[in-house]
């Protein structure tokens, strides 16, 4: 059986830190990818420490550490999807 391209996860991680978040999923890059080429407004969020954002990145994604999320919640947009990345 073939895996869901978006997966329900339970609140945990950063997710708890913003329990007003709403809805939190596992979204495949092949998904994310499609949804991007389709011209789906995302904001991505890459989650790893400054240096590895520096390092490399997705293009257009913003740097928010995961241990800075609670704090800048509000930089976190609220009219589209939002997908945080870590890897």
């Amino acid at each position: 059986m073939p895996t869901p391209a978006v997966t329900p996860t339970p609140r945990s991680g950063f997710a708890a830190l913003t329990p007003a978040a709403g809805p939190i999923a596992h979204v495949r890059a092949d998904e994310l990818y499609r949804r991007l080429q389709a011209g789906e407004a995302i904001q991505i969020v890459d989650a790893r420490a400054y240096s590895q954002y520096d390092a490399e990145h997705i293009a257009g994604a913003v740097s928010i550490p995961l241990a800075e999320v609670a704090m800048r919640a509000q930089e976190l947009a609220r009219d589209r999807l939002v997908v945080f990345y870590c890897a």
